[in-house]
This record gives C-alpha cells, structure tokens and sequence, in this order.
C-alpha cells in the first residue's frame, strides 16, 4: 500500500496501450470528512491520482471521475489493460505473476508496498501517541461497550474496518480513516493501517484501532500488537479494548441456537479464508456440534462442499445472518445442499455469519419455517434495533455537553 509520506514522487506515464495503474484505492482510504492527518497524509498521492486520470481521459475521451471511480471499486492491484481505440478494462493483478514486479504506481513496486515499515526511533518516547485496539461489536451502536463508545469520543484518529456500520462511525469525533479490506488485497490494506498507525503515533495522537467484533477473534488483534511493538520497540503497549462478537451475537440476533439440549452440546469456530488464499482446515463432522463460520459467505459454495466431504449429512441445516443487529438484517434459512444456490439466489452479501449444525433449526421447524429468507415478523424471537430517534436523544447531552 502507499508511503504515508510527503516526499516527492515521479509519476511515470508508459505509452497508450501499457498504462499502468496499481493498487489506486489503497493511496485514497480517507473518509470523505477526514481533515488534517488524511489530507496531509495523502494530498500529494491524491492530486497525483487526479492528474493521471485526467491524462488518461484526455487520451482515451473518458471522464476522470469515471476512472477514479472504476479503479478504486476495485481494490487492490488493478491496472488497466492494454488499450485499443477507447477506453480499457481493470484488471486484479495476482502476487506472483509476471506482471507483479513490473507493474508500478508512481514510481512504487507493488512488492514495495509490503516493505516493513521502518520502528519510529527518531520519535522521543514523551511525544509519541497512543493506540487502541476496539471492537465495535457487530453493527448496532447500542451493543458498543461503555468504554468502547468513550475511546470513540476522545480519539483524535479512528482507524476503522470498512464493515463497521455508519450509525458507529457518526460517533467519532475525531478523524476517520476507512481500511478497504475488499477480497485479494487484505495484505496491502493491512500495510496501509500499520503505516496511519505509524503517522499517528509519530504526531503525537490519539489513536483508536476500531475493529468489527472483537479484536481477538478473527481481526489480526494479536498481529496489530505485536507490529506496534515492534513500531515503537516496545515504548507503545496498547489498550484492548473487547467488543461483542458477531460469533455469539449474530446466532442469537438471528433465533439460530448454538447449544440445545439433546442437538448439539459444542460448539467449533471457523473462518472461510486463511493465509494467502489458502482454504482453512475443516474440522470432521461430529453429531451435537455447531460450527460457526465467521467472513465465509464469498466462499459458501466450496465450504458447503467441503463440510460435506468431512461427512456432513447434505441436508445439515445452516441459518446465516446477514447483518446481524442492524436494521436491515436477514436471516436465511437452507441446508448444505441449497445454502449456495440461496445465497447467490438473495444476493446475500459481508458481514454474515453462518450457523451449520441441528441446533440451528431448532426454533425455526421445517413445518412451519421453509428454506429462503425469514420474515422478519414471523421470526421467533423479537428483534431489537435501536431506534434513530431515541439514540440521538440519548446521545445528545453527552456528546454537546460532556462532564
């Protein structure tokens, strides 16, 4: 991802038809409000994207803002292709490939933009600033914790996941900046954090790491205190603040019991995505058993199969929840043989959780409870969302008047 510098940069114009632009949307991860650190961060690479896409436009009779829009919708590690007449199309270019080395963005390697940020000796240890590591919980500001919305109030700087909801982002008083951690680009987007982590702390900031869920349980928690360690060589020892993990909230939120007497009495815990694309390990099928898959659902198709190769009955039920506590929740109800084809059916889309296993079902019978999407008025426990209104008025005097 991108140097959060200001030093001066080339930008290398190749001839009409090898152009090249390379992870453009990890250069801009600013929220459209950010003031001061984003822009001093990202000014120059921003006027750079612009000029480019404006000389791009001039070339190939497209608008810039369409380019922009084109590149950066994309994530990282995108180029245009060859071009032929007008306009062009956005490619994902894989780490490895023979392009991987050669494609450049202002003078910077893709592989560049891995490079371990150097420790911040320079820094007297009095000036540097603070950081805190925060789980935001699934989505509904009312499940942040009292110490987590506090951290939001007082933090000079928000570093955020893209899949924290808007209502919690609108309670930072501080700057936001927005990791885009789309599929095939979590590395870079990692790399850009560590580098707004290493800014910050160089101004003297207070920092919030705001992470959806709890830090610890699929959120690279532990990664980010070990790199801020190594940051400030141990000056720094950060905060960890726990939020309310959509592993437990998201089941309850959506009436998909983990633990019933006489169907299931464990539960296991999985991801749909390891290391370097690498399909996590499926622990065997065991009777009584919930398993709980946490950022699978881009991937339902091959770990509906694979629970079946490790002997899952094919009509084990799933529930996945889609969303779990904010207002425009889903719950989906199927089994591993239609939970693909439902899911691509209803377009159901990150953050979703997904429960496999008999508990699941056992407050949705199948007599009277089809597989599709679940009204939300049928379900069989009363949802609770908060309410717009009330949140504001709740909120006001602390956030205008605070003690």
């Amino acid at each position: 991802m991108s140097h959060c510098s200001t030093q001066a940069m080339h930008v290398k114009f190749l001839p009409p038809g090898s152009f090249l632009l390379a992870c453009a949307v990890l250069l801009l991860n600013f929220h459209p409000h950010d003031h001061g650190l984003g822009q001093r961060l990202h000014a120059p690479r921003r006027r750079k994207i612009n000029f480019v896409a404006k000389r791009f436009s001039n070339s190939h009779s497209q608008n810039p803002s369409r380019i922009r829009a084109r590149v950066f919708k994309r994530g990282c590690g995108v180029r245009a292709n060859p071009i032929s007449g007008k306009g062009g199309t956005i490619e994902h270019v894989d780490p490895g490939s023979p392009d991987w080395n050669k494609t450049e963005l202002f003078g910077d390697s893709l592989r560049s933009l891995l490079e371990p940020i150097a420790p911040l000796d320079d820094v007297p240890s009095a000036k540097l600033g603070t950081i805190s590591l925060v789980g935001a919980g699934p989505g509904d500001p009312e499940l942040l914790t009292v110490a987590a919305f506090r951290m939001l109030q007082e933090a000079d700087i928000v570093i955020c996941d893209r899949l924290v909801s808007q209502e919690i982002r609108e309670l930072c008083k501080g700057e936001i900046l927005v990791a885009k951690k789309y599929p095939g680009c979590a590395d870079y987007a990692q790399m850009e954090i560590y580098r707004w982590i290493a800014d910050g702390l160089r101004l003297g900031k207070r920092i919030v790491r705001l992470k959806i869920g709890d830090p610890f349980i699929f959120g690279r928690g532990a990664e980010e205190v070990i790199e801020i360690e190594r940051l400030t060589r141990g000056r720094i020892t950060p905060a960890v603040i726990p939020g309310v993990s959509s592993v437990f909230a998201a089941p309850l939120l959506g009436g998909a019991t983990m633990t019933h007497r006489g169907a299931a009495n464990s539960v296991i815990l999985g991801t749909g995505y390891g290391r370097n694309k690498s399909e996590p390990a499926i622990v065997p099928y065991q009777p009584q058993t919930t398993a709980v898959f946490l950022m699978a659902i881009g991937r339902i198709g091959p770990l509906s199969q694979g629970l079946k190769d490790n002997g899952y009955p094919a009509d084990t039920p799933v529930v996945v929840i889609e969303k779990a506590s904010c207002s425009d929740q889903r719950v989906l109800l199927a089994d591993l043989d239609t939970a693909p084809s439902l899911v691509s059916e209803h377009a159901i889309k990150p953050p979703a959780t997904i429960v496999v296993g008999e508990a699941a079902r056992v407050l949705y019978p199948v007599e009277r409870y089809p597989q599709g999407l679940v009204d939300i008025d049928a379900m069989p426990i009363a949802q609770h969302f908060s309410a717009a209104d009330e949140w504001d008025r709740v909120l006001d005097p602390i956030v205008e008047h605070p003690k």
